[in-house]
Formats: structure tokens, sequence, C-alpha cells
């Protein structure tokens, strides 16, 4: 997360902008549960050149390689569903009322409310046809069925 207030600025004239940014910064932290999120401070300066750059991975990440591996969460994995086919979709602050989804050939269009995402299905399931979707726990699971015929 970019930009975030440093709680060394006191001035009263940022306690709103600092109240609305704990509240994306919740949000940021519920949505992405799980992963590695990490926080940097708004800097008096644009952080641009090596020296500053320098400036901004140690802040990140410290001791710690940033090529290391800093999460283990799955947004998208396909699973066995006896003979169908599951692709299951991490979508943590999604409401059904929010989600659609629409296939056009084999290409999935999912959209939560503003937003929208094109995913390319695996070759596993370009010959299966949705058969259901259901949204459970944060996490959108979409059914793949065998033709018939």
């Amino acid at each position: 997360v970019n930009r975030v207030l440093p709680d060394a600025v006191e001035d009263p004239y940022f306690d709103q902008w600092r109240k609305i940014q704990h509240g994306h910064l919740d949000a940021i932290e519920e949505g992405f549960s799980g992963t590695d999120v990490r926080r940097l401070r708004l800097f008096s300066e644009e952080m641009v050149g090596v020296d500053r750059l320098r400036t901004v991975g140690t802040e990140l990440f410290g001791d710690i390689d940033p090529t290391d591996r800093l999460s283990f969460v799955e947004p998208l994995r396909v699973e066995d569903a006896g003979d169908d086919v599951a692709l299951v979709v991490s979508v943590p602050l999604a409401d059904k009322s929010d989600l659609d989804l629409v296939r056009n050939g084999n290409e999935l269009f999912l959209t939560i409310g503003y937003y929208r995402r094109s995913i390319v299905l695996p070759d596993s399931l370009h010959r299966r046809k949705i058969a259901g979707a259901a949204l459970e726990d944060g996490e959108l699971r979409i059914t793949f069925t065998l033709e018939d015929g």
C-alpha cells in the first residue's frame, strides 16, 4: 500500500484524511487476508532514481529477500469435483448481488461491482459447460460439466 500518511504527521489538517485512509487500510487487510500486505509511507518527494528506490526497497522489505515467496494465497485454482471440475476464484469482499459471470468461448468475464476481470480458461475446461456457480466464504466456485453427447 503506497502513500500511507506517516504517524509523524500530527497536523490536525490531516485528521480526516488519516481517518479515511485507516478505513481503506482496514478494507485492504480484510480483502487481502492471508496475503503479505506491506505499507509504504508517503514521502515528501517523488521517489525516482536508484538511490530513492533503494530507500523504498529497504522500507518495504528490510532484511527480507523481495524475490522470496511472501504469500501462499491461491487467487485461482482448479479442483476435481467428481465427474465435474470446479474453477475456484478468491473474491473475499464480494457480495452475491454484486457478482456477474459471463462466458464467451474460452474466456470468463467476472464482474464484481464496478470491477471486471477476464479469465482465460485452462485447456481442461474448454469443452465443458458451466453447470453452476456458488459464492461461499469469499470464494466463487464455478462448476463445469462435460457437454452431453
